[in-house]
């Protein structure tokens, strides 16, 4: 959602993102500052990765980087192809609405001739391997091959410390975000270092500690931090807020009850969806709302109205069926742990 917001705002109101908007300073921008998000994502995706497969035969994770494949590549495959149709039939109006809302971020996308080679290849091999933005069906791709190959990355470590001592483990864990420095990577690391952290010492901490832990997340979380530059906030301070997030709601039973209440739990399962689903619909549906209204508020409200029922459908006809299928090809005897969502 936060993502979804930034990307609105980029679009239709970037004075909101503005380091002179006194808000962005406060943990309210928390909610669309989609770089902490993914942060938070990739941060969550080595914990959970690394948990999983620590200590797991060789041939169960090569089973699951088969997997992490198929997961990702066939519903982004579905929803390329949606907005092929979309781009081929004149719907994507982004590059107008932008001439009347300034933004010099939505003016980029769609501006190629439609293809729909590239509709079935980037979703397949393209967005993992020299993705363009420019040159895209889905600028959020940019995500993917982090998802992917960070993810085979994790999966090996996690086979690779199961067979090593304590000691060994947390040299190879400290070595990897040692190299890592300044890549997304570290995020992933990140993750697998808390994992490891409380498979090694299983922590449960009382609410107001969590609450605590949890306000200073949300505080290093804002979208500007004074005077300190950008790219450190965002190799460094978000991924360790995102750190400190998923620890407290880890280890604390009474957070881990309230992120898993049934309306948290839908966002979840739909927030794959979510991710893909609203650049496609902020090109078109909201930029087409822009250009007949110029209202802010209408274009919102339609946007939101339209990413949220698109990602449920997506969900409902795409996602969950596609899971249902490839749990039964690659996990016949699935295990009891908990297994990622893509958001």
């Amino acid at each position: 959602m936060a993502v979804a917001l930034l990307h609105f705002f980029r679009s239709f109101d970037n004075a909101q993102l503005s380091s002179q908007n006194p808000v962005n300073y406060t943990p309210l921008s928390t909610f669309w500052n989609g770089h902490f998000a993914v942060a938070v994502f990739f941060v969550m995706s080595g914990f959970l990765f690394f948990r999983k497969f620590h200590g797991v035969e060789a041939r169960a994770c090569v089973r699951g980087a088969i997997k992490r494949y198929f997961r990702l590549s066939i519903p982004i495959l579905v929803l390329s192809l949606i907005a092929f149709g979309l781009h081929q039939g004149g719907q994507m109006s982004n590059v107008q609405a932008a001439a009347t809302s300034g933004s010099d971020w939505l003016v980029k996308w769609y501006r190629f001739t439609p293809d729909f080679k590239l509709a079935v290849l980037e979703p397949l091999y393209s967005a993992y391997v020299g993705f363009d933005a420019a040159y895209s069906y889905n600028t959020n791709l940019w995500t993917i091959s982090y998802e992917l190959f960070a993810v085979f990355a994790m999966i090996a470590l996690a086979w690779c410390c199961g067979r090593l001592s304590l000691a060994t483990q947390a040299v190879l864990i400290s070595l990897g975000l040692a190299l890592s420095l300044g890549t997304h990577y570290f995020e992933f690391l990140l993750g697998a270092l808390l994992a490891f952290g409380l498979r090694t010492r299983p922590l449960e901490i009382k609410l107001p500690i969590a609450l605590a832990g949890l306000t200073l997340a949300l505080i290093a979380a804002r979208s500007f931090q004074g005077s300190l530059p950008r790219e450190i906030s965002v190799n460094y301070v978000y991924p360790i807020a995102g750190v400190v997030l998923i620890a407290v709601v880890e280890t604390c039973p009474s957070l881990r009850r309230w992120f898993s209440t049934t309306w948290l739990m839908w966002l979840g399962r739909i927030s794959f969806g979510l991710y893909l689903v609203h650049f496609v619909v902020l090109s078109s549906v909201a930029s087409t709302t822009w250009i007949a209204s110029s209202s802010l508020f209408l274009t919102f409200a339609i946007f939101s109205a339209a990413t949220i029922g698109g990602a449920f459908l997506f969900y409902a006809l795409v996602d969950r069926p596609w899971l249902a299928f490839i749990d039964k090809v690659f996990d016949p005897k699935r295990r009891s742990l908990p297994s990622p969502q893509t958001t």
